[in-house]
């Protein structure tokens, strides 16, 4: 007996844009994100210790979080070699003037994301040919300096 399985798959756009900079707009599209969903790592707790006592004593009532970092690894295409590299320049340019902190969004349908960051690194261009297609990868790094914990 031969069992068949439908699965169905909603497809979700997902957006992402920096200081109103639509990442789609440059051709940029994002393959895999880190660091957007959940909370940053905790920061160490204050530590008391106490002379001729063991151990120590911490105090957990004061929840405090290091900065938020958050990786995005884009894909880029071209229609040549020179037009992949023109996009990538053109594109990492306007993401390193920025010289303040920006709103980074992230919008899944109806539910957006919103983070005030700042462009921490971008990797150089990993320049890929797949069947004549010129595309490249690059890594986009963010720091929230001051993570909102909702």
């Amino acid at each position: 007996m031969r069992l068949s399985c439908l699965i169905k798959f909603n497809i979700m756009e997902i957006t992402y844009s920096f200081n109103s900079i639509l990442f789609k707009d440059h051709g940029v599209f994002v393959a895999n994100s880190e660091g957007i969903i959940g909370t940053p790592k905790r920061k160490e707790p204050e530590k008391y210790d106490y002379p001729n006592e063991n151990g120590y004593v911490v105090d957990l009532t004061n929840k405090v979080y290091e900065a938020r970092v958050i990786k995005l690894d884009c894909i880029i295409k071209g229609a040549s070699s020179a037009d992949l590299i023109d996009k990538y320049n053109l594109f990492t340019k306007s993401m390193q003037d920025i010289d303040e902190t920006k709103t980074l969004s992230v919008s899944v349908d109806a539910k957006s994301l919103s983070f005030l960051c700042y462009v921490s690194d971008i990797t150089q261009l990993k320049k890929r040919f797949t069947s004549g297609v010129n595309y490249g990868t690059f890594t986009l790094t963010f720091i929230e300096p001051n993570p909102i914990i909702v």
